[in-house]
């Protein structure tokens, strides 16, 4: 069997509830990857606010959301950084990847447009969480991510990458820092109650 990278995008999530609904679903997940429907743990964060899964250090998590939606993911084979993207209108996107990307990606923007920035972006963004630096990281203007497909899953050093467009203009990246590890199978979950 493949290591395993569990993941899920909730919509329609109001602002007061998103919290208690990511601990939820993030719960879910790592009682899949220990296999105990049961089992009693705590999510919690560190000093950078990365959370964790308290008694569980061998268990990775990231939790992400963007206007009306959240995105969870969980795994046990490496530091892990996910992040979702709405796309917003009249947003300066050559001006953000000028101060935060590097020359190389900025490139790649001027040839894919939109996609082509939410893509690095969210990339750059679920490499950061991973790392549990944040946007200090994501906005280093050090390519990353220049290389690649536009959408789908591959290797950049060290990381497993996947970019998918959930829908027009609705990006999500999940990267995982997981060097002995070959291929990933990337699994979306239900959340229970959906």
């Amino acid at each position: 069997m493949r290591p395993l990278v569990y993941f899920t995008v909730i919509d329609g999530m109001e602002r007061q509830k998103r919290s208690s609904a990511a601990k939820s679903v993030v719960i879910q997940m790592v009682r899949i990857i220990l296999g105990q429907p049961k089992a009693s743990f705590e999510i919690a964060a560190e000093a950078s606010g990365k959370p964790v899964v308290t008694g569980h250090p061998e268990i990775f998590i990231s939790i992400s959301h963007s206007q009306a939606s959240l995105a969870c993911a969980a795994t046990q084979i490496g530091p892990i950084g996910i992040d979702l993207e709405i796309a917003r209108p009249h947003r300066d996107l050559a001006g953000i990847a000028a101060f935060a990307f590097g020359p190389r990606e900025q490139i790649r923007i001027a040839q894919e447009g939109a996609d082509g920035f939410y893509r690095i972006w969210t990339l750059r963004e679920a490499i950061a969480k991973a790392n549990g630096i944040g946007l200090i990281e994501a906005a280093d203007r050090r390519d990353r991510v220049e290389s690649g497909p536009v959408t789908g899953d591959w290797r950049w050093q060290d990381w497993h990458l996947t970019h998918r467009i959930l829908a027009p203009g609705r990006h999500l990246a999940i990267a995982v820092h997981a060097p002995a590890v070959e291929i990933i199978d990337w699994r979306r979950v239900t959340p229970n109650g959906a």
